[in-house]
Parts: structure tokens; C-alpha cells; sequence
């Protein structure tokens, strides 16, 4: 026998214990209008079987404005059979008022008492099946009696036979105003319950609601000649209560427990998407800080994600699907900055990375695939979006975003990828890792195709200014493993820069020798940094790589910096030891503390070169 199970529908009655997976168990929600209604204190509705003499009473939920009262109730049934049903009223204790149904198919209108059908073949195992039924109209009386209904209008004319059903008559009106109520009243409904009913199992009510609409008014009454114009209705409701919700979203800390947080926010993006929902700006930005998960780094987790997951344990696919489609409308379509708020939720539910983790040594920066960007998945959105006018200071947006630098790795990369020129180079980079900041740079000097006059270089200079001294700052706070994988980061890829600055079409050799003196200083701070910081790990052990860079670049820095000085000189002479480090001095203010072997491997290409007393005719430095 299948293990027994007690459940509560969400109005908190307990159902009877299941005993048999063959029954199935269906939770009927439906609006009473005051037309079948006669004491809403007394009278009680029911759902009768039709063929058999089972009924269901349902209960009281709430009543509404307008004298429509909403009722719902559990009821079973044996699982694969079609059954068909209607709704009663017994007034008065005794009196039982029937639910009025006209039936119309193939272009046939025939006046009657009908039925509703619900139940399939295809159910899975599920403990309750919602079916939302609509609004329930009584039925018409008599034409002596027709001040007392306002069905009465209509019933007694008979309805006339029309190939197309758009608001013909008084009955295809009052279906269509019933129809609307339901769609709205019942998704208020829902979200108004948001705080125990959320994450996947809303999504999956919202379907319900329209499932059980559509298949009432638009395949059994035929109020729309499309199911895409019934969508539309859909939407416009569903969008009004999807901006109440946004504001009540707004109103809170993202601390506060009075909404479901992140999850909240994912179940408005989810229904926007799937129904082609458009929002201003201003809710969209609201939207999107919603999405950003809550700090805790301390503990190096976030409890509002881990309730995310579990919230949707079968659509993640589909949420991480709703969410980049929703990034890639704004991309295309603002210019507001906000998209960028959705992208650590994004980047864990695409890029198979988690929350807080060590960010890898890989320094595929130069990809074809943008996966070390974190923008693979948007790649041609973003061009579209940088091409547009600048958001204000890239500066301010970074205050908010720092906090979430080290729970996601790749964020950080997202910002500065979309950065335009004029944002970068304006850049405050206190928050920035020198990674990222030269991986940028690279960009900007090889595949940007940009004017590069003076101004260009000066402001690339400024640039590389800035990230050698964030090393610096780097090199004077604690040297953990986290600041040495940055400083291996930093070598590697400002091996890149120099190797590119060589290869630079600047307008005369003096501005591409003083481009490739910055770089220069960079890496080899950069590698001086690296090496001071690998020797206090002295659990780690050492490695020589960075000297066997250094080496590849010997005979290209030393010609650099003796061009350098025949251009301040405009001599050629012996150069000695003490006049070698007057040269470094003209790249670096801090060579004697350097390490002894960078020094060493400097001098000793240095004073070969200069005893051969010719100048250094490199290639990279001819016109």
C-alpha cells in the first residue's frame, strides 16, 4: 500500500489521508456571482458529479466588492477519467440553484444546462491539482421575472446565431467582464499569498489560473478568435499586479523578511518573460536590485540563494533562461546601467560557478569565447548597449557593486567589459583588481580601433599609472595567498600588454617607446611582487616561471631603456653599472627594491649591450 500522506490546500484545512495514489485530488477555486447567490451567510455551493450523486461543498474565502464571493474546496477522484461536473447553490436550506451554461461549438449555438469537464489520462503524481473555474452565473429566470437577474435581459431574445463571437450581445459582454474579473481576482489572490506561496510552486498556480481560464472562455465560450489575443488580456492584468508587487518589493530593506527576497523578485521575472511584459525603467531597476543576493561574508554564503535553489528544484534551466533573456532586452533596449545588478544570480546559474569561490588562475582573457569576461552568453547585447550614450560616473555604480566583488569573481570582469573607452580611463579603480584592469587595457590597445593620438596614449598612461600603484598598495598590505594569486594574475597578463605595446602603430617611435616605458614598469613591478610575495609562502612551493618570462623580454627591455636614453641624451656612450641604474631609475623609482634577480638579469643584458658600443636597433622600434 502507497505510504499515506496529510497535505493543506492554502486556505489551512486538512484534507482527508490519501490512501491510494489512484485517486487524484483537485483543490476547485471559483467566483459566485450574486446572480445565483441569495444569503451569503446561509447559502452554501457545491460541486455535483454529473451522472452520479457525489457533491462537494466548498468554502468561503473571501467575498468581493461587488456582492461576487470566491469559494474553494478539495475534492477526489479516480485518476485517468474525464469527469464531468456543475456547480449548485442551496438557498434558503432547501432550495438548489443551478449554475447556467450555454454550449457553442462549430459555429452552433444551442440554449441549455451544460456541464464542465476536468480530468485526464496524462496526470502525474502530484498531491493536489488546482483548477481555477472562473465565474459561476445562475441560472436566467423567467421573462415575468426578469427584473430580479440580470440575465434576464438577454434569455428571453433567445441568442443569435454569429460566426464570430467579439461582444455581439449582452451575454458575450457579461462573459467577457466575467473573464476579466477571474483573471484578476484570482492572481491577486495568488500573489497576495506570496509569502507561503512562492518560487516554483507560484509559477506553476499562475499556469494553472491560466490554464483553467482558457480553457473556459476562450475554447469553451470562444470570447477571442486567437489564444494570442486571450495572452494579451492575460498580461495586462498580470502586469498590474506584478508592479504592486514591485512596489511592495520596494518599501523593504533587502535585509527585511517581509518579502520572499530574491525569490520574489525571480517569480516576477519569470512570469514577465513567459508573458512578454513590458516595465519602465524605474520598475526595472527595482526589479533588477532585487535579484542581487544578500551578503553574508563572514560565513561565505548566501541563505536567500540557497533558498532560491530550493524554491525551484525543476526550472532552474527555465529561470536561468528567463532572466538572460530579460538582460538582453535591456542591453538592446536602455541604457541604464540596472541590467547589471542581475548578473550574479546569472553568472551562478550559467557559469557553473558558486557563490564565494576562489577565483581561477586562468588568464584566457583573450578568447575568441568572452568566458573569462562572464559575458559569453550576451556577448553581441552588451556591443549593442556600449555603442549607446555613457551612464553617468562608472564610479558610482562601482560603490554599489563592490560588496559583491568576492561573492562572484566574474562580476568585477562584467563591469569594466561594459565600460566604454572614455568610462575606463575615468575609472576609479580602488575596487578593481589590477587583473582586470590591465585584461582591459589589452582590449583597448589591440582590438579597439580607436584614434590614437597623443591624447589616447596619455590616457592609457594615466591607466597603467594607476594599476602599477594599486600593486604597490597591494605589495604594503598582507601578502596572502589571495594577493599572490593577484599578483600572478597581474604578471601574466601584463606580459600580454607589454608584448602588444612592442607591436604598437603609434605616429612616431618617441610616443610608442614611452607607451612601452609604462607598461614595462608595470610588469616588472608586477613580477618583483609576484616574487616577494611567493617567498613569505613558504608552504607554497616556488616557481620559476616568472623569471623564464622576464628572460623572453631580456634583450626587448634593455634595448627599450637605452633607446630611451639616447633620446633624453642624444648621445651614445659607455654605459656602466651606475649609469644602468640612472636608466631603470627613468622607469622605475623603486629599482632598489627590486629583487636581486631582476636586477641582476637587467644588468647583465644592459652592460653587454652597451660594451658593444653600438645602439640597439630592435625591429620593434623602426618606423
Amino acid at each position: 500500500m502507497a505510504e499515506e500522506h496529510v497535505y493543506k490546500s492554502d486556505t489551512g484545512y486538512t484534507t482527508a489521508v490519501r490512501k491510494d495514489y489512484t485517486d487524484v485530488d483537485y483543490c476547485m477555486h471559483v467566483i459566485v456571482a450574486p446572480t445565483i447567490l441569495s444569503d451569503l451567510q446561509k447559502d452554501k455551493v457545491f460541486v455535483k458529479f454529473i451522472g452520479g450523486d457525489v457533491s462537494y461543498q466548498l468554502k468561503f474565502k473571501r467575498e468581493f466588492w461587488d456582492g461576487f464571493v470566491e469559494y474553494e474546496g478539495v475534492l477526489r477522484a479516480k485518476k485517468g477519467k474525464i469527469i464531468l461536473y456543475n456547480y449548485y447553490v442551496i438557498i434558503n436550506g432547501s432550495e438548489e440553484v443551478k449554475e447556467f451554461i450555454y454550449k457553442h461549438g462549430d459555429g452552433k449555438i444551442e440554449k441549455g444546462l451544460w456541464y464542465r469537464t476536468m480530468g485526464s489520462t496524462d496526470l502525474q503524481k502530484k498531491d493536489l491539482y488546482h483548477i481555477y473555474d472562473g465565474v459561476v452565473q445562475g441560472e436566467p429566470l423567467d421573462e415575468k421575472d426578469k427584473d430580479k437577474n440580470v440575465l434576464s435581459k438577454w434569455i428571453h431574445k433567445g441568442l443569435k446565431k454569429v460566426t464570430k463571437w467579439i461582444g455581439n450581445d449582452e451575454y458575450q459582454k457579461m462573459l467577457l467582464t466575467d473573464a476579466e474579473l477571474a483573471m484578476k481576482e484570482f492572481t491577486r489572490g495568488l500573489l497576495e499569498d506570496i509569502s507561503t506561496i512562492n518560487g516554483e510552486e507560484l509559477i506553476e498556480r499562475f499556469s494553472d489560473i491560466v490554464q483553467g481560464l482558457r480553457k473556459w472562455y476562450y475554447m469553451h465560450e470562444k470570447l477571442w478568435s486567437s489564444v494570442e489575443d486571450f495572452n494579451k488580456i492575460i498580461a495586462q492584468v498580470l502586469k498590474t499586479n506584478l508592479i504592486s508587487l514591485i512596489n511592495m518589493i520596494k518599501q523593504y530593506p533587502k535585509s527585511s523578511n517581509n518579502v520572499a527576497g530574491i525569490t520574489t523578485a525571480v517569480s516576477i521575472v519569470y512570469l514577465k518573460e513567459q508573458y512578454d511584459i513590458t516595465f519602465d525603467i524605474t520598475d526595472l531597476s527595482h526589479l533588477c536590485k532585487a535579484l542581487l543576493p544578500n551578503l553574508d561574508t563572514a560565513q561565505r554564503l548566501s541563505t536567500d540563494l540557497e533558498d532560491f535553489y530550493k524554491s525551484y528544484p525543476t526550472k532552474i534551466r527555465e529561470v536561468a533562461r528567463y532572466l538572460l533573456s530579460m538582460v538582453k532586452r535591456l542591453l538592446n533596449n536602455s541604457k541604464s546601467p540596472c541590467w547589471l545588478y542581475c548578473i550574479p544570480l546569472l553568472h551562478f546559474l550559467q557559469e557553473g560557478i558558486f557563490p564565494y569561490q576562489e577565483v581561477p588562475e586562468a588568464i584566457n582573457h583573450r578568447d575568441v569565447i568572452p568566458r573569462w569576461w562572464g559575458i559569453d552568453n550576451f556577448s553581441s547585447e552588451l556591443d549593442v548597449y556600449k555603442s549607446k550614450s555613457d551612464f553617468e560616473s562608472p564610479s558610482d555604480l562601482v560603490q554599489i557593486l563592490h560588496p559583491y566583488f568576492e561573492m562572484d569573481f566574474l562580476l568585477p570582469r562584467t563591469f569594466v567589459a561594459s565600460l566604454s573607452f572614455k568610462q575606463f580611463v575615468a575609472l576609479d579603480t580602488k575596487h578593481i583588481p589590477p587583473d582586470i584592469m590591465l585584461a582591459a587595457f589589452y582590449y583597448f590597445v589591440k582590438v579597439k580601433k580607436l584614434y590614437r593620438d597623443e591624447s589616447w596614449i596619455y590616457c592609457l598612461q594615466e591607466v597603467l599609472g594607476k594599476v602599477t600603484s594599486q600593486l604597490c598598495m597591494l605589495e604594503s598590505s598582507s601578502l596572502t595567498i589571495d594577493v599572490l594569486e593577484v599578483f600572478r594574475r597581474s604578471y601574466r597578463i601584463a606580459a600580454d600588454v607589454l608584448e602588444e605595446c612592442f607591436q604598437l602603430k603609434t605616429s612616431t617611435r618617441e610616443q610608442r617607446v614611452k607607451f612601452s616605458l609604462c607598461a614595462m614598469k608595470t610588469f616588472l613591478h608586477s613580477v618583483h611582487f609576484f616574487d616577494q610575495c611567493l617567498s613569505l609562502q613558504k608552504e607554497k612551493k616556488k616557481t620559476n616561471e616568472h623569471y623564464s618570462l622576464l628572460q623572453t623580454f631580456e634583450k626587448k627591455l634593455v634595448d627599450l631603456l637605452l633607446f630611451n636614453l639616447f633620446f633624453k641624451t642624444k648621445d651614445c656612450l659607455m654605459v656602466d653599472e651606475f649609469q644602468l641604474k640612472s636608466i631603470l631609475d627613468v622607469f622605475c623609482e623603486r629599482l632598489y627594491d627590486f629583487g636581486y634577480i631582476l636586477q641582476e638579469i637587467l644588468t647583465k643584458s644592459a652592460l653587454k649591450d652597451a660594451e658593444n658600443m653600438e645602439f640597439p636597433k630592435a625591429l620593434y622600434f623602426t618606423e
